[in-house]
């Protein structure tokens, strides 16, 4: 039988804090790489929970995001920004005939001219 070092055990859970509630496993794991990718240590918790739903509380099925509490106050922060509008792109106007596209659109659906690169409507040197 394996022991593990104290080295290699995992954290004691009051040294990390539920930064996250999702609605399911994917935006829950999108959010734990999020702050992965902004150096914050996180990780997932009940996302085996699901198949639970019904049995117990749905707000209990659903998965957490767990991060240390001395990272809780970035972690907020980077979520917060994560759904803000910040990283949302608004619709735009094209700057050749004056139609309104949707965020998604990389030309304009009226006359084909790409969208501008700069929020001022030009394209910028290349």
């Amino acid at each position: 039988m394996a022991f593990r070092s104290r080295k290699n055990a995992p954290p004691p859970s009051d040294a990390w804090v539920k930064v996250y509630r999702g609605t399911g496993p994917t935006d829950a794991y999108l959010i734990r790489d999020w702050l992965h990718r902004n150096e914050v240590p996180a990780q997932v918790r009940g996302e085996n929970l699901m198949s639970l739903r019904g049995d117990i509380p749905i707000w209990d099925a659903w998965p957490t995001v767990w991060a240390p509490k001395e990272h809780q106050e970035r972690a907020l922060q980077l979520i917060e920004a994560f759904f803000g509008p910040t990283l949302v792109h608004p619709a735009w106007q094209c700057p050749r005939c004056g139609e309104e596209n949707a965020p998604n659109f990389a030309s304009c659906w009226s006359c084909g001219t790409d969208r501008p690169s700069r929020p001022d409507g030009t394209q910028g040197e290349k």
